[in-house]
């Protein structure tokens, strides 16, 4: 039965993403793992980092250069523009996907376009990248500053979670999804 609460909530970025709903156009999510279709303006963002060589592919060419010369080739030319008006706002980099070769030029880069930037609090892949957001830039919100949550990329992790052993009464503190903040780029 705890479980299944836990599948009945929102994923926690999907919170997170819906709190900030007013200010997402002008948000930078740097996100690991998270894979969405990405609107002209987000595309605009990772062609100019690839012109720059501000970013590096690193372990597949998943949205290299001519990938995203062709995407926006698409969108151009398309009659179906982008429609999802869900996403339309989403504005994403994957950070697992790529090395940013100097996060000073990065984030001189991302503050023209963008005035918030957000990163995952928990379960970061880029401690560096992390640290360095941590650093330079003010927090605005975060999503959760309860110490006593258990944070999860999803079910897989809950159920590995019980059959190793976990106690089930922690399932009440159990949020699928990770914890993000929220920062102003200066």
């Amino acid at each position: 039965m705890k479980i299944n609460n836990i599948i009945n909530e929102n994923h926690s970025f999907i919170n997170f993403y819906n709190k900030n709903e007013v200010i997402n156009t002008k948000t930078l999510y740097l996100i690991p793992l998270l894979d969405t279709r990405k609107n002209p303006d987000n595309l605009g963002f990772y062609k100019t980092l690839h012109e720059k060589k501000i970013i590096k592919n690193k372990f597949f060419e998943k949205d290299n250069y001519s990938s995203i010369i062709n995407k926006l080739e698409k969108e151009r030319i398309s009659e179906f523009k982008y429609k999802n008006l869900k996403t339309l706002n989403l504005n994403v980099f994957n950070i697992h996907l790529f090395e940013i070769r100097n996060f000073e030029n990065f984030f001189k880069e991302a503050r023209q376009q963008y005035k918030y930037v957000s990163i995952q609090k928990n379960k970061y892949t880029d401690l560096n990248l992390y640290n360095y957001v941590k650093k330079n830039f003010q927090i605005i919100n975060e999503q959760s500053d309860d110490i006593d949550l258990i944070y999860n990329n999803g079910l897989r992790d809950i159920i590995k979670y019980v059959y190793k052993g976990g106690n089930v009464k922690n399932l009440n503190n159990f949020i699928l999804g990770n914890n993000y903040s929220l920062y102003k780029l200066n």
